[in-house]
């Protein structure tokens, strides 16, 4: 069986921590190859068996438009994540309950993920953050300072030290 738009959007997701050379060449052959933006859409290249949603057993492609957009997510191709969120905005209805989103018409299996509405350390342990440079963060005598991050989307935030 050759590529896969779903079974590679998955692979490529999963694997990165693990075998990130390979999830790498996955991700690129399926970027390269099976998905491209078109105006306003985005277009992939499944098979019929891939249209298949095997929560519901109900065709359409939004299980490998979710596969995919995870992925995209995971290499920070943020224009085709968004991309892809439109698209599966457009076919599926968006269902919001209890800080999660998730898409009627596709199972469980391809649930959008959940909204984090709150994590306190030590329940959640952010292992990295990046910003864009134009926020800057000034700490007070004691070298503290309380940065408050809006999480409607995947975020990164980088504090350091300015120069003395």
């Amino acid at each position: 069986m050759g590529p896969s738009v779903g079974n590679d959007g998955v692979m490529s997701y999963w694997l990165h921590i693990s075998m990130p050379d390979q999830a790498a060449k996955t991700w690129e052959n399926l970027r390269e190859n099976l998905v491209r933006i078109e105006d306003d859409d985005v277009e992939i290249e499944a098979t019929r068996w891939e249209m298949l949603d095997p929560g519901n057993y109900t065709l359409g492609t939004g299980m490998s438009r979710v596969s995919v957009m995870a992925a995209a997510k995971e290499f920070g191709d943020n224009e085709l994540a968004n991309a892809l969120e439109r698209s599966l905005d457009k076919r599926y209805e968006v269902v919001r309950q209890n800080g999660a989103r998730a898409y009627s018409g596709i199972s469980s299996w391809g649930d959008a993920g959940h909204v984090l509405a709150r994590a306190a350390y030590p329940d959640v342990l952010v292992t990295r953050a990046v910003t864009d440079g134009q926020a800057t963060v000034a700490a007070d005598d004691d070298g503290c300072a309380l940065v408050t991050v809006e999480l409607d989307d995947r975020r990164e935030v980088l504090l350091r030290p300015a120069a003395p």
